[in-house]
């Protein structure tokens, strides 16, 4: 502005010859600095001399290494254009009054508010101090220094304009680290999620091979269980056709009764090595080896396995076929003798009283399957007790009307052998009273006929 030009004719000269050593460069230092590592300086101010006197006064400053780089514009237009072009400007000289009382103020709200950046210093200077007292302009606006033209001697300008590009330079290396600190946050983000990942998956890996191994045991308990229910009925009859012959009063009836035994002991290596086979089966490495099989024969075995027992207990087994008695069932034929017919019969003839009937009805259904239905007049199963039937978490054994002892896994053997062959059993049950006459269980065990398979 014209104002500015009448400053006391000594000013400018103080301000471009005042001696002062602080940031200037000799001729080899110079000579080392690059020219493109240099600060940014904007100088707006509408009187040409100003840019001229300003840069002369600083043409030899050096700060952190690096010389300045002066940018010219005499209008706030200008120096928006050359703000918004040039984003590495570190320092504006501002005069405040310029085409408008409140050009530079206009200029810095742009700064601040439009380009919202915080990092470029400003430093007003203005020739009129009266128009804006420095206190309200501190306060009202965002500038980091305001200096009076009439004060700014060299050594003031070097002072003011070191400090300015110190706290630019602070400003700049928190950002930097604050850009530092949240890639490292991201990167930390991303591998803590990889390594979350890694955990989960690892968690996986060791939850799968947890549960395989608890199969794997369960598996094999299983296994001894079948072994420890399915022989006793073998050994039982061992043990009593062995007693027999040896109380026979003839080499006739001794003989059949050690026939009896061969017969039984051969059950039992059947079944023992079905059961080895029933390991595979249990891990995946085998399918349960299913056949067309007699059902009647089938029948026939568990008759002749509870021969003994039944006269026992004075009590007959009825078998009634509502359908050929030639009908084959889709079964493995040890399997489903042994863990299934025999397990129901057994119970069947260990919950019965003496003189009763145990009856079993064989019926084709529509849909091709077979029913094998076994219906004892016995005690019958408490609620409690049906609830946990087919469960191997609750034993479930009671003792048989004359003291027979039970593992009370047969129904859960039954029910998960079963499963392996597409079948099932379903099981019904009255309990005795004193005032009933109906009560007993009824087991329904469902395969596949061969022709449907």
């Amino acid at each position: 502005m014209t104002q500015d030009s009448n400053l006391p004719p000594d000013a400018l000269l103080d301000f471009v010859a005042e001696e002062e050593s602080f940031g200037v460069a000799n001729h080899d230092q110079t000579a080392a600095l690059s020219m493109a590592d240099r600060w940014q300086i904007l100088i707006v101010d509408d009187e040409q001399d100003i840019h001229a006197v300003t840069a002369f006064a600083l043409n030899n400053y050096i700060y952190m290494n690096r010389r300045l780089h002066f940018t010219s514009a005499f209008s706030e237009a200008e120096a928006r254009a050359q703000l918004s072009a040039s984003p590495n400007i570190a320092l504006v000289l501002l005069d405040v009054v310029m085409a408008t009382p409140d050009a530079g103020l206009k200029l810095v709200r742009f700064i601040r508010e439009d380009l919202n950046n915080q990092q470029i210093q400003i430093i007003l200077r203005t020739g009129q101090p009266g128009d804006v007292p420095e206190e309200q302009m501190v306060k009202r606006y965002s500038v980091n220094d305001y200096k009076l033209k009439t004060e700014l001697t060299r050594e003031k300008l070097f002072s003011a304009v070191t400090l300015a590009l110190r706290s630019f330079q602070q400003m700049r290396d928190l950002a930097d680290l604050n850009f530092r600190l949240c890639t490292a946050n991201n990167q930390l983000a991303v591998f803590n999620a990889q390594l979350q990942g890694m955990v989960d998956a690892r968690t996986g890996e060791l939850q799968l091979q947890s549960q395989n191994l608890a199969e794997a045991l369960q598996d094999k308990t299983n296994l001894l269980r079948i072994v420890a229910h399915d022989l006793r009925n073998y050994l039982t009859i061992t043990k009593w056709s062995s007693d027999l012959a040896a109380r026979a009063e003839s080499a006739e009836l001794s003989a059949k009764h050690l026939a009896k035994v061969a017969w039984a002991v051969d059950k039992q290596s059947e079944l023992i090595n079905k059961v080895v086979s029933l390991e595979a089966v249990g891990s995946g490495k085998q399918v349960l080896s299913c056949h067309s099989e007699s059902l009647a024969e089938i029948l026939k075995i568990a008759a002749e396995t509870f021969e003994q027992r039944l006269k026992e207990k004075g009590l007959g087994l009825e078998v009634h076929w509502h359908c050929p008695e030639g009908v084959q069932v889709w079964v493995d034929r040890v399997i489903f003798s042994n863990s299934v017919i025999n397990n129901v019969v057994s119970n069947a003839i260990k919950f019965s009283h003496d003189g009763d009937i145990i009856r079993i009805d064989v019926q084709h259904l529509p849909e091709g399957n077979v029913c094998i239905s076994v219906r004892d007049q016995g005690i019958g199963i408490p609620d409690d007790v049906m609830q946990a039937l087919f469960g191997f978490e609750v034993q479930t054994s009671r003792t048989g009307t004359k003291g027979e002892r039970g593992t009370g896994f047969g129904m859960p053997i039954a029910r998960l052998l079963l499963e392996k062959m597409d079948g099932t059993i379903a099981v019904q049950s009255k309990v005795m009273t004193k005032d009933s006459d109906d009560h007993g269980t009824e087991v329904r065990v469902i395969v596949m006929s061969a022709r449907a398979s």
